[in-house]
């Protein structure tokens, strides 16, 4: 049995400024991070932890060390970032009930919070009125302080803590360290696992007058230079003239159970670049992942498997509106009002209910007079076996189901998932993403094993299978169809190699087939590289795809870059497409940041065929931000070539 930890009680003047002086922190209760979760093959990064209360506030200090160097971006509240960014991470719960307190930092100071409930689901609507501050030490450690008003929230005499921390390997790849007690299990970062401190004493909350609501600004002044061919840049016009100066304004309002954020004019020119895509499937439009921070924070509830809110398709966004609301533990709601320069005015409403294993999401959205309606449901059984439906229609036309059954226990051992879709004739909305168009039937099958075991020559084992096929809705004629196998070990660490197979055809006879393999070095040391190669048959004409990623880092100093490459074989002679990409990226102890992207690609539309992107900020304290950017592009259309370029100058500063 663990023995139980007991947090002191300590009075004394105590200043947040992450220095940790206080005479406090030499009586506090110590603790270490000394287990790390994922990876495996990682080694744990030191972590020292010290606890103490004075009654009213929890007061958390600690030191992190980032052999790797520290990474952080981000200076709004609550983009956590997990994949990429370094913080750390405090859960709180009470049980034996199902809710519980979630607060984070980064190395830049960015603070978020979030309540929990059900066990996994995470409200960052939510926002509490607490302190952190950081300090760097050079670029391999940073220290923080933070201080809670537990006593408010309701604690009194025990608290159930867990303490994760993620960390960002040169691979770009994160991983987690828990304290040594926490089950090594990412799927349960819940108040099962947590264990039980007793606060010496107890909490005694202080009766205060509080503001009904907070207010934050993130104002943004910009002066931009385009070229004479100026169109589609990723933001708003103003005016004709080459030279631009634009103000922009992220404002957030945030209560007890609502939270209102809009953006005026955003500057999304800081996002990083998209990687092109080959469209090998010919699909009508392709997906790509959501950046900008407005559209990327708190947008959960829209989120489906249909997609109704395909947030990319706001491309010139002029001003924005999104609130979030909590009617009761388990009932929130989110609201969303979008003014696009080139789609006009679109609103969407979204309404949630969570209980233990059933999700229920109501989605409206309107544009043009027109609206479009979503129902989703999913239920999730302990045994990992998970159930989702969907229906979806228009005001005036077109409707689309789905339906999917799926079971993986844990992430390891078998998996399995079976799914159906159907996409009605007239499905037309500007936020509906339909790579293939409507007037579909689709069904998949996915089928696989991942698991890792105790024997030398095969400690780790990834097969997997997928089919997919997809028939016309009014005369059920056959579309197109895709399907793959695939697998891979590692013999020993860090060595992977991966075989594989994929294939595709539709009605027009147009088809593609290409068996390969894969050779990688370096899971998660500061070196990476990824070789592949693949021979077969692309269109009627034979064909060779080589592919090489790679990435490498020198403390403060990453480069990463990727080449894909099909070599066709015609009548005429080689053909090739492809595309290349490279980034750069440096950031200086004193707060100098660097970005460099640079792209290349042929015959991969939507994309331009040559790109670069070059960011150059300062963010001295992580409250303010002096960047300057510039963005030149060419594209191909109908064998002649059009350039777009634009340069900036801006600076912004967290009120």
């Amino acid at each position: 049995m663990d023995t139980l930890l007991v947090i002191p009680l300590l009075l004394g003047p105590v200043q947040i400024d992450a220095r940790l002086a206080e005479p406090q922190y030499a009586q506090a209760l110590h603790l270490s991070l000394d287990h790390v979760v994922e990876p495996a093959e990682s080694a744990p990064l030191p972590t020292e932890i010290a606890l103490w209360h004075d009654s009213t506030h929890l007061y958390i200090g600690f030191r992190a060390s980032e052999p790797y160097g520290i990474r952080a971006e981000n200076l709004q509240r609550d983009r956590a970032n997990w994949g990429s960014d370094n913080f750390l991470m405090f859960l709180f719960g009470l049980p034996p009930g199902d809710q519980g307190y979630l607060f984070v930092v980064n190395p830049l100071g960015t603070v978020g919070d979030a309540r929990l409930y059900n066990y996994t689901d995470f409200r960052f609507g939510w926002d509490l009125d607490w302190a952190a501050r950081v300090r760097r030490e050079g670029d391999t450690l940073w220290t923080g302080e933070l201080a809670l008003p537990l006593a408010d929230l309701g604690f009194r005499d025990t608290l159930y803590l867990q303490i994760t921390r993620s960390a960002t390997l040169p691979d770009e790849s994160g991983f987690f360290q828990l304290l040594s007690w926490v089950p090594a299990d990412l799927a349960h970062l819940d108040l099962t696992t947590a264990r039980p401190l007793l606060l010496e004493g107890g909490l005694h909350p202080r009766h205060r007058q509080k503001l009904p609501f907070q207010v934050t600004m993130l104002p943004t002044l910009t002066l931009v230079w385009t070229s004479p061919f100026f169109s589609d840049l990723g933001y708003a016009r103003i005016g004709t003239s080459l030279y631009q100066y634009r103000v922009g304004m992220d404002l957030n309002l945030k209560g007890e159970r609502w939270k209102l954020s809009t953006t005026f004019l955003p500057d999304f020119a800081q996002v990083e670049a998209d990687l092109a895509q080959l469209n090998l499937e010919r699909q009508r439009v392709l997906w790509l992942p959501e950046k900008r921070p407005f559209f990327y924070e708190g947008l959960e509830l829209f989120s489906t498997w249909l997609d109704p809110l395909y947030t990319r398709a706001f491309v010139n966004v002029r001003a924005a509106l999104k609130g979030e609301f909590a009617f009761s533990g388990r009932t929130r709601a989110q609201a969303l009002m979008v003014e696009d320069e080139d789609l006009g005015r679109a609103q969407g409403l979204a309404v949630g209910h969570n209980a233990r294993s059933w999700t229920t999401r109501g989605i409206l959205l309107a544009h043009g007079g027109r609206l479009l309606g979503d129902l989703y449901l999913r239920y999730l059984h302990a045994s990992g076996v998970k159930f989702h439906g969907e229906g979806l229609a228009l005001s005036d036309s077109g409707w689309a189901l789905s339906l999917a059954s799926e079971y993986q226990p844990g992430g390891i051992g078998p998996y399995f998932r079976l799914s159906g879709k159907v996409l009605s004739p007239g499905l037309d909305f500007p936020t509906l993403l339909l790579p293939y168009g409507s007037d579909l039937i689709k069904g998949a099958l996915n089928l696989g094993y991942n698991g890792f075991f105790r024997r030398r020559w095969i400690p780790a084992l990834f097969v997997g299978s997928n089919y997919s096929r997809r028939h016309r809705f009014r005369d059920r004629s056959f579309f197109n169809e895709s399907w793959g196998i695939w697998a891979a070990v590692s013999p020993l660490s860090p060595l992977i190699l991966g075989f594989g197979y994929s294939a595709y055809r539709d009605f027009s006879g147009y088809a593609y087939r290409f068996p390969g393999i894969s050779i990688r070095l370096g899971i998660t040391g500061p070196r990476m590289l990824e070789l592949s190669y693949g021979s077969g048959t692309l269109g009627s004409q034979k064909a060779e795809t080589w592919g090489l990623i790679g990435s490498y880092r020198w403390s403060t100093f990453r480069v990463s870059g990727g080449l894909s490459l099909y070599f066709v074989e015609t009548p005429e002679g080689r053909d090739t497409l492809g595309t290349a990409y490279l980034k750069l990226s440096y950031r200086h102890p004193a707060g100098l940041y660097l970005r460099l992207f640079y792209q290349r690609a042929k015959q991969a539309p939507p994309f331009p065929e040559e790109e670069t992107q070059v960011v150059i900020a300062y963010e001295p304290g992580g409250r303010s931000r002096l960047y300057f950017i510039f963005h030149p592009f060419r594209q191909e259309e109908e064998e002649t070539f059009w350039r777009q370029s634009f340069l900036k100058v801006g600076y912004e500063v967290r009120l």
